[in-house]
């Protein structure tokens, strides 16, 4: 979840646990401009606005070198941004094992928004999670290495 604390410039800080990586959330008054311009590129084409990612170029007036070097590190922060998570995990085929994860996703406080199974083979069967995290009673890795100990779990990660 992002909390934005007041500062004039940076809100928050923090490193994804999952990924390694770390991440800010920083005013765009402080950015430089060729961050804002992979924004409106980005933009231009999610909207429609642009029939292409060439044509969402030329319309923000960014290089196609800078477009591309940046495209996949730079997002406008929206609060759905972090709502909800999908886990996708490998599970024994076994009664009860889809029910204990279903269980233990309740008790942390997520609430499961959809779950996929796919039909069991060679005795295992992968299921995708979508959850929402708004109310989770402990950070998402700390979740997640929570339901790797369920019996029957054989792998889980969030994707």
């Amino acid at each position: 979840m992002v909390y934005c604390i007041g500062h004039k410039y940076i809100c928050f800080s923090g490193v994804n646990s999952l990924s390694g990586k770390t991440f800010f959330i920083v005013d765009s008054e402080a950015l430089p401009e060729v961050f804002k311009k992979v924004i409106e590129t980005k933009d231009l084409i999610e909207n429609g606005t642009a029939k292409n990612t060439s044509d969402a170029i030329t319309i923000s007036g960014i290089s196609r070198s800078a477009f591309y070097k940046y495209k996949d590190s730079v997002f406008k922060a929206t609060e759905s941004d972090s709502d909800s998570i999908e886990l996708q995990a490998v599970l024994v085929d076994r009664a009860g094992v889809f029910s204990s994860l279903s269980n233990a996703l309740f008790k942390s406080g997520a609430n499961i928004i959809t779950m996929n199974q796919t039909a069991p083979e060679n005795g295992l069967a992968a299921v995708s999670i979508v959850i929402g995290i708004d109310s989770l009673k402990a950070p998402v890795h700390e979740l997640i290495k929570n339901l790797e100990l369920i019996d029957g779990v054989v792998s889980i990660k969030n994707v």
